[in-house]
């Protein structure tokens, strides 16, 4: 697999991400602040909330004694969280592409902004 970002790229093809499991992240150096507070289960708790985790999901991991539940549930999350940045790559790709389109046809041939140095100030 290539080593590259999941979703449409500028050339329009589809790229494949490297599959990381939770253990590789988990493993990865962590900067001196995270390291500190990554022993902390509120510290854990609120990632997971940031990540958007549904309540259910993450209740289940602040009370269970099973550990293979625990990582059962976050790889869940992890690859909710990998299908969510794949539609945003995509989405990202096709707005870029409508954007730069549009730029192309307000900046004449080379749809460089600065063909036109007038161009920004005009409406459209």
């Amino acid at each position: 697999m290539k080593n590259t970002p999941d979703g449409v790229g500028r050339g329009g093809g589809v790229f494949q991400a490297t599959r990381r499991t939770v253990h590789d992240l988990a493993n990865r150096a962590l900067d001196p602040e995270r390291r500190v507070a990554s022993g902390s289960i509120a510290w854990a708790e609120t990632v997971l909330r940031d990540q958007e985790m549904p309540p259910h999901e993450l209740r289940v991991l602040l009370t269970t004694a099973d550990r293979e539940l625990v990582h059962r549930h976050v790889e869940l999350h992890l690859e909710r969280l990998e299908e969510s940045l794949i539609t945003q790559r995509r989405s990202l790709a096709a707005a870029e592409g409508i954007l730069t389109e549009a730029a192309g046809r307000r900046g004449g041939l080379t749809g460089h902004p600065h063909n036109d140095e007038n161009a920004a100030l005009r409406p459209e």
